[in-house]
């Protein structure tokens, strides 16, 4: 009797066991489950700094949010780039932020991929702290105040700018008063109403500059329009458009980025 009645209690005591192993390990699944689904906090205080739950700004000098799509063909193109800014990043100290729309594991998959090393992955609500689209790339400071954004495709001469600027401290990137920075603190430019723009083109006062590619201007153009593509405008601007005309800037892209960017640099 002894005998079975210990027996009895160490086969309840081993299936307690095991209910209770399969119980932790369902958890652990259903949690790791939920964490790919799940977004993290994220907002952007009265001040224009952003607070992310789970990443201690603090730690570094520079922070920089990269927002990506793994849909998104432009972040495509940049992954090369984005390779630069993990390198760059781990070398000067500076926090690296991937942020996807979509759940963990496709964005880290997507990583993987394309072969780019960030020090933090995180799934984020864009519209909580207004992004509009991909690719977009946000610099912060320690404090996570926001020093420049930057959306869109970027030219070559801009992604070598934010790659300079890494580590640098706050006061001194601004004191620099670059075109390139002004480009992530960017405000659309007025409107032209279309009489006015065809009354300027016929008087030879107005110039209409069409940012986008030799390709886009090829397939149709507005006749008399001159066609320089966004990211020749730095270089190609003083050469080749008249400082005692008014310009007005023209894209066929919804979101108007390319106009914008365009419109700080001139």
């Amino acid at each position: 009797m002894p005998s079975r009645f210990i027996q009895s209690k160490v086969n309840f005591a081993v299936n307690v066991a095991m209910l209770v192993a399969l119980a932790t390990f369902g958890y652990c699944i259903a949690r790791y489950a939920l964490s790919r689904y799940q977004f993290s906090n994220v907002s952007l205080t009265a001040d224009n700094e952003v607070r992310l739950e789970g990443v201690d700004l603090s730690k570094s000098i520079q922070n920089i949010i990269v927002f990506v799509d793994r849909s998104c063909k432009y972040c495509d193109l940049d992954a090369p780039f984005y390779q630069r800014l993990a390198k760059a990043s781990q070398t000067r100290g500076v926090n690296l932020i991937v942020a996807f729309p979509h759940d963990l594991r496709d964005g880290k998959q997507y990583l993987a991929v394309k072969k780019i090393e960030p020090n933090e992955v995180v799934r984020l609500d864009f519209k909580q702290i207004g992004i509009q689209g991909t690719p977009t790339l946000m610099l912060l400071n320690r404090e996570g105040g926001i020093i420049a954004k930057w959306a869109g495709e970027l030219s070559a001469p801009v992604e070598n700018y934010i790659v300079s600027i890494l580590g640098q401290d706050h006061e001194s990137i601004v004191s620099k008063n670059s075109p390139y920075l002004a480009l992530g603190n960017q405000v659309a430019p007025p409107a032209c109403a279309f009489e006015s723009l065809r009354t300027g083109m016929l008087s030879n006062t107005v110039t209409l500059v069409d940012v986008d590619s030799r390709e886009e201007f090829g397939s149709w153009h507005i006749v008399g329009a001159v066609n320089i593509p966004d990211d020749e405008l730095y270089s190609r601007a003083l050469n080749e458009l008249m400082v005692s005309q008014r310009i007005v800037l023209f894209t066929r892209d919804a979101d108007l980025r390319k106009v914008i960017n365009a419109n700080v640099v001139l």
